[in-house]
Protein backbone atom coordinates (compact mmCIF):
# COMPACT_ATOMS: atom_id res chain seq x y z
CA UNK A 1 0.00 0.00 0.00
CA UNK A 2 0.79 3.78 -0.43
CA UNK A 3 2.21 6.00 1.89
CA UNK A 4 3.55 9.00 2.75
CA UNK A 5 7.20 9.77 3.89
CA UNK A 6 7.20 9.81 7.60
CA UNK A 7 3.84 8.57 7.45
CA UNK A 8 3.05 5.98 11.12
CA UNK A 9 -0.66 5.33 10.85
CA UNK A 10 -1.71 2.26 8.78
CA UNK A 11 -2.03 3.06 5.08
CA UNK A 12 -5.54 4.50 3.92
CA UNK A 13 -8.34 3.58 1.28
CA UNK A 14 -8.39 7.37 0.04
CA UNK A 15 -4.24 7.58 -0.97
CA UNK A 16 -4.66 4.36 -2.60
CA UNK A 17 -7.24 5.18 -4.94
CA UNK A 18 -5.52 8.26 -5.86
CA UNK A 19 -2.83 6.40 -6.40
CA UNK A 20 -4.80 4.23 -8.90
CA UNK A 21 -6.88 7.32 -10.50
CA UNK A 22 -3.58 9.34 -11.11
CA UNK A 23 -1.76 6.54 -12.86
CA UNK A 24 1.23 6.11 -10.26
CA UNK A 25 0.10 2.50 -9.08
CA UNK A 26 1.11 0.07 -11.91
CA UNK A 27 -1.01 -2.94 -12.81
CA UNK A 28 1.07 -5.12 -11.35
CA UNK A 29 0.45 -3.73 -7.99
CA UNK A 30 -3.64 -3.68 -8.94
CA UNK A 31 -4.46 -6.81 -7.60
CA UNK A 32 -3.38 -6.16 -3.87
CA UNK A 33 -4.78 -2.84 -4.26
CA UNK A 34 -8.43 -4.41 -4.69
CA UNK A 35 -7.96 -6.76 -2.05
CA UNK A 36 -6.75 -3.58 0.05
CA UNK A 37 -9.47 -1.13 -1.09
CA UNK A 38 -11.97 -4.38 0.36
CA UNK A 39 -10.60 -4.66 3.73
CA UNK A 40 -10.09 -0.78 4.63
CA UNK A 41 -13.20 1.46 5.03
CA UNK A 42 -11.44 5.32 5.95
CA UNK A 43 -13.09 7.15 3.09
CA UNK A 44 -15.89 9.86 3.37
CA UNK A 45 -19.04 9.54 1.30
CA UNK A 46 -17.26 12.71 -0.76
CA UNK A 47 -14.23 10.04 -1.05
CA UNK A 48 -16.08 7.50 -1.23
CA UNK A 49 -16.55 8.20 -4.98
CA UNK A 50 -12.91 8.34 -5.75
CA UNK A 51 -12.00 4.68 -3.90
CA UNK A 52 -15.08 3.04 -5.96
CA UNK A 53 -14.03 4.86 -9.14
CA UNK A 54 -10.19 3.10 -8.64
CA UNK A 55 -11.96 -0.25 -8.34
CA UNK A 56 -13.79 0.22 -11.34
CA UNK A 57 -10.68 1.62 -12.96
CA UNK A 58 -8.78 -1.81 -12.27
CA UNK A 59 -12.43 -3.92 -13.72
CA UNK A 60 -12.99 -5.14 -10.16
CA UNK A 61 -16.52 -3.56 -10.98
CA UNK A 62 -18.10 -6.76 -8.88
CA UNK A 63 -16.00 -5.27 -5.84
CA UNK A 64 -16.96 -1.92 -6.43
CA UNK A 65 -20.54 -3.16 -6.16
CA UNK A 66 -20.63 -5.01 -3.48
CA UNK A 67 -18.30 -2.18 -1.38
CA UNK A 68 -21.09 0.26 -2.48
CA UNK A 69 -23.60 -1.94 -0.85
CA UNK A 70 -21.85 -2.17 1.95
CA UNK A 71 -20.73 1.06 2.90
CA UNK A 72 -24.25 2.42 2.09
CA UNK A 73 -26.33 0.14 3.93
CA UNK A 74 -27.14 2.06 6.59
CA UNK A 75 -27.88 5.01 4.55
CA UNK A 76 -30.91 2.89 2.74
CA UNK A 77 -31.66 0.76 5.44
CA UNK A 78 -32.39 4.16 7.79
CA UNK A 79 -35.32 5.00 5.24
CA UNK A 80 -34.27 8.81 4.76
CA UNK A 81 -34.55 9.90 1.55
CA UNK A 82 -31.49 11.81 0.85
CA UNK A 83 -27.65 10.91 1.20
CA UNK A 84 -25.83 11.80 4.78
CA UNK A 85 -22.75 14.10 5.12
CA UNK A 86 -21.13 10.87 6.87
CA UNK A 87 -21.71 6.66 6.64
CA UNK A 88 -23.03 7.10 10.19
CA UNK A 89 -25.70 9.65 11.73
CA UNK A 90 -24.23 12.13 12.87
CA UNK A 91 -25.93 14.87 14.73
CA UNK A 92 -22.67 17.07 13.55
CA UNK A 93 -23.50 16.76 9.83
CA UNK A 94 -26.29 17.12 7.56
CA UNK A 95 -29.03 14.03 5.99
CA UNK A 96 -29.19 16.26 2.83
CA UNK A 97 -25.67 16.10 1.63
CA UNK A 98 -24.83 16.27 -2.27
CA UNK A 99 -21.19 15.40 -2.04
CA UNK A 100 -21.87 12.10 -0.91
CA UNK A 101 -23.68 11.32 -4.08
CA UNK A 102 -20.92 10.68 -6.33
CA UNK A 103 -21.69 6.72 -6.69
CA UNK A 104 -24.86 7.76 -8.46
CA UNK A 105 -22.73 8.76 -11.33
CA UNK A 106 -20.55 6.08 -11.22
CA UNK A 107 -23.62 3.68 -11.49
CA UNK A 108 -24.22 5.46 -14.57
CA UNK A 109 -21.57 5.47 -16.83
CA UNK A 110 -19.85 2.38 -15.28
CA UNK A 111 -22.76 0.15 -14.92
CA UNK A 112 -25.39 1.69 -17.30
CA UNK A 113 -22.78 2.75 -19.35
CA UNK A 114 -24.29 5.85 -20.51
CA UNK A 115 -21.94 8.40 -21.23
CA UNK A 116 -21.56 11.51 -23.93
CA UNK A 117 -19.06 10.44 -26.96
CA UNK A 118 -19.91 14.08 -28.77
CA UNK A 119 -20.14 17.72 -27.24
CA UNK A 120 -23.88 18.08 -26.18
CA UNK A 121 -24.74 14.27 -26.01
CA UNK A 122 -25.19 14.17 -30.44
CA UNK A 123 -23.56 10.98 -30.40
CA UNK A 124 -23.18 8.66 -26.87
CA UNK A 125 -22.37 4.90 -25.55
CA UNK A 126 -24.81 2.93 -24.38
CA UNK A 127 -22.16 0.03 -22.58
CA UNK A 128 -23.33 -1.99 -19.81
CA UNK A 129 -21.33 -3.60 -17.98
CA UNK A 130 -23.81 -5.33 -14.98
CA UNK A 131 -20.84 -6.18 -12.40
CA UNK A 132 -23.02 -9.29 -11.24
CA UNK A 133 -26.27 -6.80 -11.33
CA UNK A 134 -29.45 -8.68 -12.57
CA UNK A 135 -31.14 -5.06 -13.89
CA UNK A 136 -30.79 -1.81 -13.73
CA UNK A 137 -32.09 1.67 -14.96
CA UNK A 138 -31.08 5.20 -15.94
CA UNK A 139 -32.40 8.27 -17.43
CA UNK A 140 -30.23 11.40 -18.48
CA UNK A 141 -31.31 14.59 -19.21
CA UNK A 142 -29.93 16.15 -22.41
CA UNK A 143 -29.91 19.30 -24.45
CA UNK A 144 -31.18 16.94 -26.97
CA UNK A 145 -33.50 15.35 -24.63
CA UNK A 146 -34.31 13.00 -22.33
CA UNK A 147 -32.57 9.43 -22.59
CA UNK A 148 -33.95 6.45 -20.66
CA UNK A 149 -31.97 2.72 -20.67
CA UNK A 150 -32.89 -0.37 -18.75
CA UNK A 151 -31.61 -3.34 -18.73
CA UNK A 152 -33.05 -6.65 -17.22
CA UNK A 153 -31.25 -10.17 -16.96
CA UNK A 154 -33.75 -13.41 -16.86
CA UNK A 155 -31.65 -16.48 -16.89
CA UNK A 156 -29.31 -15.41 -19.94
CA UNK A 157 -31.39 -13.28 -21.93
CA UNK A 158 -31.32 -9.92 -20.66
CA UNK A 159 -34.12 -7.49 -21.92
CA UNK A 160 -33.03 -3.95 -22.79
CA UNK A 161 -35.55 -0.40 -23.52
CA UNK A 162 -33.54 2.15 -24.75
CA UNK A 163 -34.94 5.88 -25.72
CA UNK A 164 -33.27 8.12 -28.36
CA UNK A 165 -34.08 11.41 -28.45
CA UNK A 166 -34.62 13.65 -31.86
CA UNK A 167 -30.85 14.58 -33.46
CA UNK A 168 -28.62 11.44 -31.41
CA UNK A 169 -27.25 8.74 -32.05
CA UNK A 170 -26.91 6.09 -29.57
CA UNK A 171 -23.57 3.63 -29.98
CA UNK A 172 -25.22 0.36 -28.25
CA UNK A 173 -21.99 -1.60 -26.94
CA UNK A 174 -22.81 -5.17 -25.69
CA UNK A 175 -19.17 -6.32 -25.71
CA UNK A 176 -19.15 -6.00 -21.65
CA UNK A 177 -22.29 -9.23 -22.62
CA UNK A 178 -20.83 -11.19 -25.14
CA UNK A 179 -22.10 -9.12 -27.92
CA UNK A 180 -21.66 -6.51 -30.58
CA UNK A 181 -21.40 -2.92 -31.34
CA UNK A 182 -25.07 -1.57 -32.60
CA UNK A 183 -25.92 2.12 -33.78
CA UNK A 184 -29.42 2.85 -32.90
CA UNK A 185 -31.65 6.19 -33.82
CA UNK A 186 -34.02 8.45 -32.50
CA UNK A 187 -37.20 6.31 -31.38
CA UNK A 188 -38.04 3.50 -28.36
CA UNK A 189 -35.80 0.44 -29.08
CA UNK A 190 -37.09 -3.17 -27.30
CA UNK A 191 -34.18 -5.16 -27.33
CA UNK A 192 -33.74 -9.01 -26.39
CA UNK A 193 -30.25 -10.39 -26.28
CA UNK A 194 -29.37 -13.74 -25.30
CA UNK A 195 -26.15 -13.72 -24.13
CA UNK A 196 -25.86 -17.43 -24.52
CA UNK A 197 -25.90 -17.96 -28.15
CA UNK A 198 -24.67 -13.94 -29.01
CA UNK A 199 -27.78 -13.07 -31.34
CA UNK A 200 -30.52 -10.19 -30.89
CA UNK A 201 -33.69 -11.81 -30.56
Amino acid sequence: AYVSEGWSHDPDDRVQAMAVLSGVAPKSRQPQLVDWLLKVQQASPYMEKYVLEALFEMGAGREAIQRLKSRYKAMLDSGKSSLWEFFHEDPEGTFNHSWSGGPMALLVEKVAGVFPLEAGWQSFAVRPNPCGLRQFSVEASTPLGLIRFSATCSDVTWEIRLSVPAGAIAKLDLTALGGGVFDRGEGDWDICYDAGSGCLV
